[in-house]
């Protein structure tokens, strides 16, 4: 992304600047150049998920209300439905008359793996070992913000205790996740930090971006437009339907700002983008090289300047 390209989203964009000035002054709402700590990066799933999911920033408001009513709604055939999610209703089908909180619910991943058939959940511990039963949901927060594309949505955990031992864990938990199947393992949409998390198909664009020299600070810019761009998109959805419905001397309730508990809009820094993308390769290190020494060679040449091997495939 060139710097013609930047300054189009600029221009699109009017709340673009207000974001990457709130951003870098440490004002935008929850950032993540206050909270985030090289140290508790903790990988896919957290090793110690009780100390880290308390320092995450809670919900609040009208966004708080939706998420406890949506959890307290949850019943063990949840899954039954064919689905992980909660999703907010359409814009489109928001009654005219609701208030602009209406159209700032996110969405809802549910990970509880002792809903799904034929799991069974084991301590964490390994001198324990002992099978756990339910222990409702996670109450410190009620659920953990996940950075997508275009919007964050929220993960909402489960909450066991050891039949055996009585301690109490989260389903994030890395022995927890590690003794589920492979195929419910994929199903986890996440890459878990101290703080907060992000979405999977966000950091795997983030690596492609990167192979093809986007850089870390054009792919947060092109983040942050597409946030920008989300809130732009609801905020003329609910005034022109409520223009539709009232007087014309008659002028709508304002609609959250982008950073407002209401909508609670954020976008993570350029350091945190490098330092997931950074731990998350570390941690696949030995994966990589193996697979990269598998394939056979088709071409083998030698670099006349640095007289390094180099396979061409």
């Amino acid at each position: 992304m060139n710097s013609t390209t930047n300054a189009n989203f600029q221009s699109n964009f009017p709340i673009f600047n207000q974001i990457i000035a709130m951003n870098a002054s440490g004002q935008g709402g929850n950032n993540y150049d206050n909270d985030y700590n090289e140290e508790t990066i903790v990988g896919d799933i957290g090793d110690e998920v009780e100390g880290s999911t308390e320092k995450c920033p809670p919900l609040s408001g009208s966004r708080f209300e939706y998420v406890k009513k949506k959890i307290s709604g949850i019943k063990k055939d949840f899954y039954n439905k064919g689905s992980f999610w909660i999703r907010a209703a359409n814009p489109i089908f928001i009654s005219s008359c609701s208030a602009p909180s209406a159209y700032c619910n996110p969405d809802l991943f549910i990970w509880a793996p002792d809903y799904l058939p034929k799991v069974n959940i084991r301590c964490k511990y390994p001198e324990c070992n002992g099978d756990c039963s339910r222990d409702g949901w996670s109450d410190n927060p009620i659920a953990r913000r996940v950075v997508g594309f275009n919007t964050c949505y929220y993960l909402v955990t489960a909450k066991y205790v050891c039949k055996k031992c009585k301690k109490k864990m989260n389903s994030l938990h890395k022995r927890v996740f590690e003794v589920l199947p492979l195929h419910i393992q994929m199903q986890f949409p996440a890459i878990i930090t101290h703080r907060s998390a992000l979405d999977l198909g966000v950091l795997h664009q983030l690596r492609a971006s990167m192979a093809e020299s986007m850089g870390i600070w054009n792919f947060k810019n092109a983040l942050v437009a597409n946030h920008a761009r989300r809130h732009m998109e609801l905020e003329i959805i609910y005034l022109s339907k409520a223009q539709s419905t009232q007087n014309v001397f008659s002028q709508p309730t304002d609609f959250p700002e982008f950073f407002s508990e209401t909508y609670g809009g954020f976008t993570p820094s350029e350091h945190y983008l490098s330092d997931v993308l950074i731990k998350f390769v570390f941690d696949r290190e030995q994966s990589m090289a193996a697979q990269m020494v598998t394939p056979p060679a088709q071409v083998i040449c030698m670099d006349q300047s640095f007289k390094v091997l180099l396979l061409v495939r």
